[in-house]
This record gives structure tokens, C-alpha cells and sequence, in this order.
């Protein structure tokens, strides 16, 4: 695409969405690209998007406020790391946004995420180890078999990552290292989420 085909204009514009998406993970609206380019109008905007989609660079779903889209890009989602999140023994998790990852939507899935960072080494046999990050989908429930990231009342009212069993009215919250010990899970303790996807540096 050069300028010739687009205009200065458009391709500012074009620039400026593709920019915002790599950044955040979002596509700006039109009221954001209005102000950041410096243009007068809206219009003026739903101009130049006009061109972009007729070019193929674009498309837009109408009735969403960030309706742009970009062709030939997987969506991706800005995922908020909340902090950390001790997979040996309970510890509160730090409840402040360190900042976001941009990761392929494909990869994390659906619904409401948080990243948390991995210290400890109780599910090191299910390949989650300390420095890890897992990505967590919100949810207050969960089934048998599903790593968990839960909070425990305790010594330390802490926050941990393990394995959610239950068995009849007993549950339980299990390591993956046979040198931890099962944390039994009463009514007072509350899943935070499902451990969804688990990146690690290399």
C-alpha cells in the first residue's frame, strides 16, 4: 500500500489502528483516531475508513464501538498481569495491574482474563514451574480435573495454583509434586478462576 493509493491521510490513519493493535491489543474507535490524527470531523474519519475497507485493509462490524478491524491479522486480546501467585505453599496474590500482555485470542480463548506469574514448584509434573505465567479465566466454580487458581484461608489467607478435586462433599486442591501435600478446600476458600494457558520464558 503506498500513499498514492491511500492519500497521507488515510495512510496516518491506517498507521495509527495498526500502531494501537500492536500496543494494546485494541483497535482505536473513531472518535480516538479523530483526535489522534487531528482531523476536524468524525466524517472526516469515516472517510478515510471508508477507503481502507474498500482497499481491503479493513473491515467493520457494525454496532460495536470499536467496530475496526484488520485484514489479515489473528485478534488478539490485552491480557492484564495481576501480580503473583505461589504454586507451594498459599500466598496472597498482589491485587495491582502490572501491565498487559497482547496475546493471540485463539491461544487464551473467550471471557474475562488475568495473567499471574508462578512462584514455587508444587505443579512442576503438569509443566508448571516457578517464573511461569498462567493465564486464568475468571470463573467462581470449577469441574474435577481443572488447575485452579483459588484462594485459601489460612496462616496467610493466600491465593495458590493446584489441581480442583472433589469427592462428594469433600474437596480438595491438589499438587502436582509428590513433596506437597493435598490443601483441603472448605466453603470459606473461593476459586478465582481457570488456568487456561501456561507461558513460559525461554
Amino acid at each position: 500500500m503506498t500513499n498514492g493509493e491511500l492519500g497521507a491521510t488515510g495512510q496516518k490513519i491506517y498507521d495509527f489502528i495498526r500502531e494501537s493493535h500492536a500496543a494494546t491489543g485494541l483497535v482505536p474507535t473513531v472518535r480516538e483516531i479523530r483526535e489522534a490524527i487531528g482531523v476536524k470531523s468524525i466524517g472526516t474519519v469515516g472517510y478515510w475508513l471508508d477507503r481502507l475497507e474498500a482497499l481491503n485493509l479493513i473491515r467493520r462490524d457494525a454496532g460495536k464501538n470499536r467496530s475496526i478491524r484488520l485484514r489479515g491479522e489473528s485478534p488478539t486480546v490485552p491480557v492484564p498481569l495481576v501480580g503473583e501467585i505461589r504454586a507451594g505453599s498459599p500466598i496472597l496474590a498482589e491485587e495491582r495491574v502490572d501491565g498487559n500482555f497482547v496475546l493471540p485470542r485463539q491461544l487464551v480463548g473467550e471471557g474475562t482474563l488475568f495473567m499471574l506469574r508462578v512462584r514455587g514448584d508444587s505443579m512442576i509434573d503438569v509443566q508448571i514451574a516457578e517464573d511461569d505465567y498462567v493465564v486464568v479465566r475468571a470463573q467462581r466454580d470449577a469441574q474435577n480435573g481443572d488447575i485452579v487458581a483459588a484462594l485459601v484461608p489460612g496462616a496467610e489467607d493466600g491465593a495458590t495454583i493446584k489441581t480442583f478435586s472433589r469427592n462428594g462433599d469433600r474437596a480438595r486442591l491438589l499438587p502436582a509434586n509428590k513433596r506437597y501435600k493435598p490443601i483441603p478446600f472448605g466453603p470459606e476458600g473461593r476459586i478465582l478462576g481457570k488456568v487456561v494457558t501456561v507461558l513460559r520464558r525461554v
